[in-house]
């Protein structure tokens, strides 16, 4: 087998954006029954997604610094 080049986009990654940026789009469009308690906020269109990307940023932001706790020097467990 041959190793994919790994310094472009896939086609399958501008499949997965194409369809993101749909769903963002939709929701432009539709009309949401929610509560009138968090119609304010999550009324605002977009909402989700933004919600949902700030969470994976803060995640990937939380295991770095995780990571850098709990690693260990290389050869630590030979001894």
């Amino acid at each position: 087998m041959s190793d994919p080049d790994h310094s472009s986009p896939s086609r399958i990654h501008w499949w997965l954006v194409i369809a993101c940026a749909i769903v963002f789009a939709a929701d432009f469009f539709y009309h949401r029954h929610l509560e009138p308690a968090v119609e304010q906020v999550e009324g605002i269109p977009g909402f989700y997604p933004i919600y949902g990307f700030l969470g994976i940023v803060l995640l990937v932001m939380l295991s770095r610094g995780l990571r850098a706790a709990v690693s260990r020097k290389e050869g630590y467990y030979d001894d």
